[in-house]
């Protein structure tokens, strides 16, 4: 009994190896070096590009993208204040949301991949 249970042992131990083993430093699952960056810039498939509509999109839009991303830097940094006014950070609120729904108005017409809030 006790030479069947070593043999089982060393069988499933060299089993697991074999697995592990056969999988490689990454894992085998492109979770190990190399997985994004580079790895998608050699692909020459659609993967790396944009449809025209949603270029024209970030395109039109980059003032008022980094509007929005510095008032929402501006307003986490007045959230995190503690003698911050309350009507400073709802203005701030405020035009954040005015902010997005222009952004918003201006995305293409499936609102494809763009929410309210990316």
């Amino acid at each position: 009994m006790k030479t069947l249970l070593a043999g089982l042992t060393i069988l499933s131990l060299l089993a697991f190896g074999t697995i592990a083993f056969s999988h490689g430093p990454g894992g085998g699952h492109m979770m190990g070096p190399g997985y994004g960056g580079r790895m998608m810039e050699d692909c020459p498939g659609p993967a790396n590009r944009l449809d025209p509509a949603d270029q024209k999109f970030l395109d039109e839009t980059t003032d008022l993208r980094k509007e929005f991303h510095n008032k929402r830097f501006e307003y986490a940094e007045a959230v995190r204040k503690p003698g911050t006014d309350p009507d400073t950070i709802k203005k701030l609120e405020k035009e954040l949301d005015e902010l997005g729904d222009r952004i918003h108005e201006k995305s293409p017409g499936t609102h494809r991949g763009y929410g309210h809030r990316w």
